[in-house]
């Protein structure tokens, strides 16, 4: 979405640009993105293996998500560039470098 600069005779500027720039920039555009991961973490993930890990933040390009078990935090371990991918088909613009199962 292009942002357009200009504005109106009165000194406003039109709702959509304005709207664009606080979802597509800053705390706000950030916390889209986490709720937005976090609303579809069992559409990324699948159904099983949604019901033993879930995503609980997102700091410094990193994604930390708890795990249940051991053997499972292995399996997600060797899964975790094929999450990535789908966390970044979901998310165009993901700030996520690295997943961390723990």
């Amino acid at each position: 979405m292009e942002i357009s600069r200009e504005r109106w005779g009165n000194g406003l500027e039109p709702i959509e640009d304005v709207i664009g720039r606080v979802l597509g920039t800053g705390r706000l555009g950030r916390s889209a993105h986490v709720a937005e991961l976090w609303s579809g973490w069992r559409d990324i993930v699948g159904e099983i293996v949604a019901d033993h890990c879930s995503p609980e933040k997102i700091e410094n390009g990193k994604l930390y998500v708890k795990v249940d078990s051991a053997v499972w935090r292995q399996q997600l371990d060797l899964l975790k560039e094929e999450i990535k991918g789908k966390i970044d088909q979901k998310l165009r613009d993901s700030e996520i470098k690295k997943i961390v199962f723990r």
